[in-house]
């Protein structure tokens, strides 16, 4: 989509993709530094910790883990034992994270300025929460939705995508679907994690259940999210 596309689709569709080096040259210079190419163990080595949502009905298990694996490889081996051993249907996400404080302000710039762009005036009433996050293999996201409701209000979330090369066929892809309902199954909008892509939900109208596609084969899918979260309301 063009940036005025976008706009035009985050407010009619309730989200939208574009490419950010069409939107600023200077914030695509900028995460220039955290594109993945493949086989880059240096960046895999800042994905140790683990986050994994279990809901069946009798338990709960949550792991969002504050002590890293030992290691990437580690903490992928820990995934594997997590999928071998809970019944997949009952699980909401797993996936892998790296440090938040990882250039904090300069990243949490970026973000603003596409809030600013595409909700204008808005940016002085929100935090912004940030994750850089790493989809390996088996790794996924339920459908589900982020608005929180009227109490805890997030306004969008915006996705900056870090892989230099991405296939289709490998998942890890965004999934969109035509309702707002978590129960929704039918794929409305899907986008493909390429390096420099923007995708932005909104969390405040639309609202609209969206999913991660399992990683297929031995593939390490990443991105940087913002959660735009209202200062006022809880």
């Amino acid at each position: 989509m063009t940036l005025d596309e976008a706009k035009h689709n985050l407010k009619t569709n309730g989200f939208c993709e574009f490419e950010l080096k069409d939107f600023s040259e200077e914030s695509y210079n900028t995460i220039l530094e955290k594109k993945y190419c493949i086989n880059d163990e240096e960046y895999l080595k800042n994905f140790k910790l683990i986050r994994f949502d279990y809901h069946n009905g009798d338990s709960d298990v949550h792991i969002q883990s504050h002590d890293m694996c030992e290691s990437n490889l580690i903490a992928k081996e820990k995934i594997k034992e997590i999928l071998n051993k809970y019944d997949k249907e009952y699980i909401a996400q797993v996936w892998l994270a790296g440090p938040n404080n990882l250039n904090q302000e300069t990243n949490t710039d970026i973000f603003y300025k596409i809030l600013s762009y595409f909700y204008p005036g808005k940016e002085k009433d929100v935090n912004f929460g940030l994750q850089w996050t790493c989809y390996s293999e088996g790794c996924f996201l339920k459908n589900h939705n982020d608005g929180q409701g009227e109490e805890y209000q997030n306004t969008c979330a915006i996705l900056i995508y870090l892989n230099e090369e991405w296939d289709e066929s490998w998942g890890g892809n965004l999934i969109l679907r035509t309702e707002t309902s978590a129960f929704s199954t039918e794929t409305g909008y899907k986008i493909v994690p390429k390096f420099g892509k923007v995708a932005i939900i909104d969390l405040e109208t639309f609202d609209k259940a969206h999913a991660v596609e399992d990683v297929i084969g031995d593939h390490n899918r990443f991105a940087f999210i913002g959660f735009a979260t209202s200062k006022t309301k809880r």
